[in-house]
C-alpha cells in the first residue's frame, strides 16, 4: 500500500455500532473516513459525531464525506467497507445492492452486525473480496442523532475482528474460533435482560456452538451472567426497536442460531420460544 495515501474507509450505518467504530478509526491519522447515514444524515453532514465515553476520550469528529446513499461516494476507492447497518427480514437483498457501488476487487468488507451468520450473504456476493468478521461489546447508544454514550463498563478488549470462514463440509457459516466466545453474549443480551433467561439462552447457544466443532471455554456461561450483575440494566436493542415500532433483527440474532441448532439436532426449547415469539411480535409491528 502507498504509505502517502490515506486508507480510505466507508461506514456503512451509522448507529452506535457504526458511530464508535468510526470514532475509534477516525483517531488514527492515517485513515480517511466516510459515512453512509440513514436517520442521522443531517446532523452529521452539518456537526460531525459526538462520543461521550471513559476510555476513548470525549469528542467530535468530522469526515471526509457524508452521504445518504452509496451512489454519493461511488468515485471513492475504499480500501474498506464496515457494514454496520441492521439487518432485518426486509432488507437483506437491498444491502447487497446497495454495497455494490462501493466495493471494488481490492476492497475488503468488515462485517459488524449484530448477530451471528451475518457474513454469508457478504462471502456470497463478494466471494473474490476478504470478508472480516468484527464482535463488538460496546456498550453504547446513540440518545439522539448525532451523539453517542458509553453507558457501562465494557471488556478491556471491546473491538475483535478475525478473517471469516468460508462455509464448512456441513454447511454451516462461522466466526473465526476465537471470536465465537463473543457470540453468545451478544446474541443473548440484545434479546433480553433477564438474567435467567440469558443464562438459558447462552447454555443453549454455547452447545449449538459446541456442536458445530467451535471451541469455548467452559466457564463461558458464568462470566457471562457475570457480565450482567455488573453492569447496569439497559434495554436490548431489540426492545428499542420494539418499542418504537420498528423491525427488529430477529434472524440474525436468534433466528441464525436456531436454524443451526436444528442442523446439528440441538434441542434449544428456550431460543426457539424467543425466536416465534419476536416473530409474533414483528407480524403485529408490519
Amino acid at each position: 500500500m502507498n504509505k502517502s495515501k490515506p486508507v480510505d474507509i466507508l461506514i456503512f450505518g451509522t448507529g452506535a455500532v457504526g458511530s464508535t467504530l468510526g470514532r475509534r478509526l477516525a483517531q488514527n491519522a492515517n485513515t480517511r473516513l466516510s459515512v453512509v447515514c440513514r436517520l442521522n444524515y443531517d446532523i452529521v453532514r452539518r456537526q460531525g459525531l459526538s462520543m461521550k465515553t471513559n476510555i476513548w476520550n470525549n469528542g467530535t469528529f468530522r469526515h471526509h464525506r457524508v452521504a445518504r446513499s452509496t451512489r454519493d461516494v461511488s468515485d471513492l476507492a475504499f480500501d474498506y467497507v464496515v457494514c454496520a447497518n441492521k439487518i432485518t427480514a426486509s432488507d437483506a437483498s437491498s444491502t447487497i445492492r446497495e454495497l455494490a457501488p462501493v466495493v471494488s476487487p481490492s476492497t475488503a468488507l468488515v462485517s459488524a452486525q449484530n448477530g451471528v451468520g451475518v457474513e454469508a450473504p457478504l462471502g456470497h456476493a463478494f466471494h473474490n473480496n476478504t470478508i472480516l468478521s468484527a464482535v463488538c461489546n460496546i456498550s453504547c447508544l446513540q440518545p439522539v442523532p448525532g451523539i453517542v454514550q458509553q453507558i457501562s463498563k465494557i471488556r478491556p478488549h471491546a473491538i475483535h475482528v478475525g478473517v471469516y470462514d468460508t462455509p464448512g463440509p456441513d454447511g454451516a457459516v462461522h466466526a473465526k474460533e476465537k471470536l465465537a466466545d463473543f457470540v453468545a453474549l451478544d446474541c443473548c443480551f440484545k434479546q433480553v435482560n433477564d438474567l435467567d433467561t440469558v443464562r438459558q439462552l447462552t447454555q443453549e447457544t454455547f452447545n449449538v456452538a459446541i456442536a458445530l466443532g467451535i471451541l469455548l471455554p467452559k466457564d463461558l456461561l458464568e462470566k457471562t451472567i457475570q457480565f450482567a450483575r455488573n453492569n447496569p440494566s439497559t434495554a436490548p436493542s431489540m426492545l428499542q426497536d420494539a418499542r418504537k415500532k420498528r423491525l427488529m433483527e430477529v434472524d440474525s440474532l436468534c433466528g441464525n442460531i436456531f436454524k443451526q441448532a436444528e442442523q446439528v439436532r440441538v434441542p434449544v426449547p428456550t431460543m426457539r420460544l424467543v425466536y416465534y415469539a419476536l416473530l409474533e411480535m414483528e407480524r403485529n409491528i408490519q
